[in-house]
């Protein structure tokens, strides 16, 4: 039997056309420091799209997937911060409309 899914994923947008990974960089950029007014010394890239960015040759699922890693200091997102791991705009908040929308 088929597993039902949790949470309101309807609020979700459809499945984009994958962007570019420098104009994908640039929206993101954009994003934490035009929109939310992050400085750019308070997030940085990690993971496998760091060590692309920086010439290593990575391969891996995901990679494929296209999936961004980010580490932002928690005392500077626009929202109350809950002391989790990972950060995420709170649901049905502005912030979570800026990043579905970017």
């Amino acid at each position: 039997m088929p597993r039902e899914k949790k949470g309101n994923s309807s609020k979700f947008l459809p499945r984009k056309e994958r962007l570019p990974i420098e104009i994908a960089l640039l929206k993101l950029h954009s994003l934490l420091t035009d929109v939310w007014k992050i400085d750019e010394v308070e997030y940085v890239l990690v993971d496998e799209l760091a060590y692309v960015l920086q010439g290593y040759e990575v391969l891996g699922t995901e990679m494929e997937s296209g999936h961004i890693d980010v580490y932002v200091n928690p005392t500077v997102v626009p929202w109350l911060d809950k002391g989790e791991r990972s950060i995420i705009p709170p649901k049905d908040s502005q912030q979570m409309n800026d990043w579905l929308w970017a």
